[in-house]
């Protein structure tokens, strides 16, 4: 078992054995995509809830939570329904449970909460969120894939550059909130542009380790273009080996047969 594997599994976020029917992992595949993108409403939502009492905005965050719990809560049935070991993809996939629960609790309770036991419950989802993120990641993103990763790449620094610009009155303009997101998620911090509110602050933590993740899957994905290069070569290098020892092998064979048809009565018995 590959290592990410293993962190997909340990997290209840592996999906479908490898052994299950071919409708059911085709499935899986369309499906995995949408629900990757329908799960970064959560963080809109949660700073929607930071942004205050706006009762419309408040209604907007409803809205995405709910989008999320119906979301993973359709994903779920739809595959306890094509894959027959029900029990065993509910182990694979707890997490998915987690979510469905999490996001009808926090439905119901969106707002300022009161206390600190509830930001502590929401934070918890939200942590929960976020690593489902990371799961798909390395879920659907395989180093290799490098036009998919610079699309979802250059795809999250417009909606992070989006999202400073709406948090922090210190950005001016959408460029700059552009550029904050692509600072911080590449841990360059200038220091020209920087978040100054509590609620940026926070967001820039997630975009530093959105970041990260996915900074590293193009990294790997570059390098993995040259090492596909060399295998490439040396695979080139082991036919043209196999297909001269194969003409000597024939050269060889045809020599002995030359030998017997000379010296009759040589050779094994």
């Amino acid at each position: 078992m590959n290592p990410i594997h293993r962190y997909l599994l340990r997290y209840g976020m592996a999906g479908l054995p490898s052994d299950a029917s071919a409708r059911a992992l085709r499935w899986e595949r369309w499906l995995n995509w949408p629900l990757f993108a329908v799960l970064f409403l959560a963080i809109p939502a949660f700073y929607i809830e930071l942004s205050g009492r706006d009762p419309e905005l408040l209604g907007i965050g409803r809205d995405f939570i709910l989008v999320i719990a119906m979301s993973f809560l359709a994903h779920l049935s739809t595959m306890l329904l094509l894959h027959r070991r029900r029990m065993d993809y509910l182990r694979r996939n707890w997490m998915h449970v987690l979510i469905v629960v999490g996001a009808s609790l926090n439905y119901f309770q969106v707002g300022s909460p009161e206390n600190g036991l509830e930001w502590t419950l929401r934070l918890i989802w939200q942590g929960t969120a976020f690593i489902r993120l990371t799961g798909f990641l390395t879920g659907l993103l395989r180093p290799g894939s490098l036009g998919s990763v610079l699309v979802l790449a250059a795809g999250i620094l417009a909606v992070a550059g989006l999202g400073f610009y709406w948090l922090d009155p210190a950005i001016n303009s959408y460029f700059d909130g552009l550029w904050l997101a692509f600072v911080s998620a590449a841990t360059v911090g200038y220091g020209d542009v920087v978040p100054t509110t509590p609620a940026s602050r926070v967001f820039a933590v997630f975009i530093v380790l959105l970041g990260y993740a996915v900074l590293s899957l193009v990294m790997a994905s570059i390098a993995s273009l040259f090492v596909g290069e060399e295998e490439k070569e040396l695979r080139r290098e082991m036919h043209r080996d196999v297909r001269a020892l194969r003409g000597e092998v024939a050269e060889l064979r045809r020599e002995i047969e030359g030998l017997r048809g000379k010296y009759p009565g040589t050779g094994p018995d």
